[in-house]
């Protein structure tokens, strides 16, 4: 079986009880924006520039949040990925106004707490994770679907 392994950076990015998920095409589940660290580049730069290419804005990497260890199977291929998660500041984001993504496999969507599972948000700690952000700033989180 062949194997990939994946270091992402993601952003939490949250206005009034909800936060901003990507979606790409004919996928069922959403995820928090950001991508694959490039060869070179640190966790919060890459973050950044995935935030400019996706969103098309200057965003601020105010704090780290913590890790989520996830793996999955595609085809005969078994994926590992930690994503390093990171509050993220931007004015420009805000839950009433609708999101346009810059890349055509994207779609930006505001959900509220609430409907993190529905959304089905993954990796899945992340649905109980993200809530606790408003009564819990200061814990670091780590989570494994392993």
């Amino acid at each position: 079986m062949e194997t990939h392994s994946h270091i992402l950076s993601r952003a939490v990015i949250i206005s009034e009880q909800h936060i901003l998920v990507a979606k790409a095409l004919n996928s069922s589940n959403t995820f928090l924006p950001g991508g694959h660290v490039e060869l070179g580049e640190s966790i919060p730069m890459c973050l950044q520039r995935e935030l400019k290419e996706e969103l098309g804005f200057d965003t601020s990497v105010t704090n780290y949040l913590g890790a989520v260890e996830h793996q999955w199977h595609s085809g005969k291929t078994q994926h590992y990925e930690i994503n390093h998660c990171f509050r993220v500041e931007c004015a420009n984001l805000h839950h009433k106004t609708a999101v346009r993504a810059k890349e055509n496999h994207l779609s930006f969507h505001w959900l509220n707490f609430d409907s993190l599972a529905s959304w089905n948000l993954q990796p899945k700690p992340l649905q109980q994770l993200v809530p606790t952000l408003e009564s819990d700033a200061q814990s670091t989180w780590w989570a494994s679907t392993l």
